[in-house]
């Protein structure tokens, strides 16, 4: 009863409004009697009225302007519960539609008129893919544009990378931008890890061994330290361009910074030898500032004030 209640209120109304859901019969005065005639105008008015109202389930569902496609790709075809009279502006259309479209789509409702769909920057064309053949897609018209806009994200940009996609290989791009091909399981492991490229904190430790072979994500605006006062080795990997990396005395013990193969490094302005290392002076808070702009070249960019020498060749 209340939902009819409320449906009545709403004839009501929108005759009030001046819709065209509802005629008013004439105004019967107090203390009069209403002839049949008028009681039957008033029933066939109220009759008429519901007839254009969407049905109880319509509204209960919100199918009301629900549709399902019946045309081809890229060329939609429906028909609404409630037929318009035209196209109006913020008209809606939720559309299941019956394939995928492969380019640039046009709709027709109701047969009042082809129209191009774009998407909601107002007058990007569709690409293949943003319609997917039995996924709903809500359409709203714009007078200003002259056509339907898709009212959600193309459908296809949802995807991520789960285990629906394990078997699929994607391109995943260095810090150099070489790509490499990674399946999504690995992509997801990079992702989760703490690399300053992609969580902003640098990746940074510290050895107490011998020789430590410093990890490639610390070359990508890390750090590396000694974690004693013995001397240690530290060697880098190959030099590419977009590398740096601070290289700092936590304990007072000396560091041999030996770069990879034939690079160099080029300290206060000068290259030093192909593959020769570089000594602090063992002093605790002794650092150098790394950064390689071309492969095969460290530069020194900053240094503490007791100096690093070449390694004796």
């Amino acid at each position: 009863m209340k939902k009819i209640a409320a449906v009545i209120i709403f004839v009501f109304m929108a005759g009030i409004a001046g819709a065209s859901t509802y005629t008013a019969i004439g105004t019967i005065s107090p203390g009069t009697r209403a002839r049949s005639s008028t009681i039957n105008d008033l029933n066939s008015n109220i009759a008429t009225a519901f007839a254009l109202l969407p049905d109880e389930d319509e509204l209960a569902l919100g199918t009301f302007n629900a549709a399902l496609d019946t045309g081809t790709a890229n060329t939609y075809l429906v028909s609404l519960p409630t037929t318009p009279a035209a196209y109006v502006d913020n008209m809606q259309v939720v559309m299941i539609p019956l394939n995928t479209n492969t380019g640039a789509s046009t709709i027709n409702v109701d047969s009042l008129g082809v129209v191009s769909i774009r998407l909601q920057d107002g007058s990007t064309a569709l690409s293949a893919g943003d319609i997917v053949v039995g996924v709903p897609v809500e359409l709203r018209y714009s007078s200003v544009t002259g056509f339907f806009h898709i009212n959600r994200a193309p459908a296809t940009s949802g995807a991520v990378l789960d285990s629906d996609f394990d078997a699929t290989t994607f391109l995943y791009a260095t810090s150099d931008n070489s790509p490499q091909a990674k399946t999504p399981t690995e992509v997801r492991a990079i992702l989760n890890t703490s690399k300053g490229n992609l969580t902003g904190k640098i990746a940074h430790a510290s050895s107490t061994d011998a020789t430590y072979n410093i990890p490639e994500d610390q070359h990508y605006g890390g750090s590396a330290s000694n974690g004693d006062a013995d001397a240690i080795e530290m060697d880098l990997d190959a030099a590419l361009a977009g590398m740096s990396i601070i290289i700092r005395d936590g304990a007072g013990g000396v560091i041999t910074l030996d770069p990879n193969g034939t690079d160099y490094i080029v300290y206060d302005g000068t290259a030093g030898s192909a593959g020769e290392a570089f000594i602090s002076s063992g002093a605790k808070y002794d650092f150098m500032t790394l950064v390689c702009y071309d492969a095969g070249v460290w530069e020194v960019v900053g240094h503490d004030t007791n100096g690093w020498t070449e390694e004796t060749p």
